[in-house]
């Protein structure tokens, strides 16, 4: 299938289209932030550099002097790299001004080549594209700030830049409306769509919803090079609180995404759309029940289909948010909950690995509170017991073996402990008839 060319694992942290951009962005913003966080020198200030004491020689002018041509030759970051950092407040908020002028930068409004900031935030992309502040650009400017500034920071230096006052507009956006907002405005750039304003403060309060369906018809999903990256957008979309909600829009497109088998996106939208259903206390979850098991059954399906055959720890986390997934639902169907735990049982089974399987034997565990099934509680404590005394069995085998193996190891190295001495003797004995 072509499907399974886009999304070819379905256990694999990193195996979807937007696990991957999410993954790049994040290193990209980690490195950023290092580079400045501990660059020397990164926001010079005029003061220290001009302001030098009436009392200071000649000779240490000139000394100074000399420090800084050096510097300026230095013109990398990396060669400025520096231990300490001094006024850390102040360092802090001119971090978090200089990324959220790029945030909020007018659209095609060029920034300068040589400016530090830019060159690293437009990794991965063009020369062309790197002269202006792109949506991708701010979204990893933004990323970098979120990891560099404490919130408190990037509300004040937001207030006092007076970057969210509206323009002509009576709706007001606030910083988490305007995080939303660039990263969709980052998913339909990347892939090559078409964004209804290229304002960050109108794209934060224009109607997602709307926005998703007038994608949705425009676009062919089949047509798409990242269809659960497509798919799954709508459905981030189509789920915004504080906004009107269509629940056969976004059930519609859950449906494609559970067609198309396409785990690692599916499991995405269930898990956002988990958590806005759930936190709609006012209304019920039995009308929505079954899209949400079906889509659940086929990541099952998938999951412990490839776990059988190949199972690692790092794709043990796909496991671990599908049990959270099972949580947050009110009223799991008890026959999924009996799958999902056979499905575990045959991956502790097959694996060699002592810790995925005392991973996974945790899971299932926890998985018995999830039914309200009596007799299929007992069935799968029954099967439980059955696993744990194999792996028993399968432990006390492998240690009586290391036990004869090292008892076969230790005779070998008494053998060539009475060899190496002996052949010592000997050599000695050489030696000294040599001398003789």
């Amino acid at each position: 299938l072509v499907t399974k060319e886009e999304e070819p694992s379905a256990l694999d942290p990193i195996g979807c289209a937007r696990e991957v951009s999410e993954s790049a962005c994040s290193r990209i913003a980690l490195r950023i932030a290092f580079v400045m966080s501990f660059a020397d020198g990164y926001h010079p200030k005029q003061s220290d550099i001009l302001d030098f004491d009436d009392n200071i020689g000649e000779e240490t002018k000139k000394n100074t002097t000399s420090t800084q041509t050096r510097k300026k030759q230095n013109t990398g970051l990396l060669s400025r790299i520096s231990v300490g950092h001094s006024n850390h407040d102040s360092s802090v908020m001119d971090h978090g001004r200089e990324l959220l002028s790029i945030v909020f930068a007018r659209p095609g409004v060029s920034k300068d080549q040589n400016d530090p900031s830019l060159s690293f935030l437009s990794i991965g992309c063009n020369e062309s594209i790197a002269k202006t502040a792109t949506f991708a650009m701010r979204y990893r400017a933004l990323k970098t700030a979120s990891i560099l500034c404490p919130q408190e920071a990037l509300e004040r230096i937001v207030l006092e830049e007076r970057y969210l006052q509206s323009n002509g507009s009576d709706a007001r956006c606030t910083l988490r409306q305007c995080t939303f907002a660039l990263f969709v405005a980052k998913e339909v750039e990347e892939m090559g769509l078409v964004l209804p304003h290229s304002d960050l403060a109108k794209l934060s309060t224009m109607q997602y919803s709307s926005y998703a369906r007038v994608l949705q018809k425009n676009h062919n999903t089949h047509l798409l090079k990242t269809k659960g990256r497509f798919l799954l957008l709508l459905v981030e979309m189509g789920t915004v609180h504080g906004q009107s909600y269509e629940e056969t829009f976004v059930a519609s497109i859950l449906s494609e995404l559970n067609h198309l088998h396409l785990t690692r996106s599916l499991l995405l939208a269930c898990e956002r759309y988990t958590d806005f259903i759930t936190s709609q206390n006012e209304e019920s979850f039995e009308d929505r029940q079954e899209v949400i098991n079906s889509c659940i059954a086929t990541i099952i399906q998938a999951c412990v289909k490839e776990g059988v055959t190949s199972m690692t720890m790092d794709k043990l986390e796909t496991f671990i948010r599908i049990t959270n997934l099972f949580g947050k639902l009110p009223d799991i169907c008890s026959d999924l909950v009996k799958s999902f735990a056979n499905g575990l049982f045959d991956i502790i089974s097959s694996s060699a690995s002592e810790r995925i399987r005392v991973d996974l034997i945790d899971l299932a565990i926890s998985l018995l509170g999830y039914t309200r099934d009596k007799h299929i509680r007992e069935e799968l404590q029954m099967h439980l017991s059955q696993v744990n005394g194999v792996i028993s069995n399968q432990t006390e085998k492998l240690t009586s073996a290391t036990g004869a193996d090292e008892g076969k190891l230790k005779r070998k190295l008494l053998a060539l402990e009475t060899n190496r001495v002996f052949r010592k003797r000997k050599f000695s004995d050489v030696v000294d008839r040599a001398g003789e």
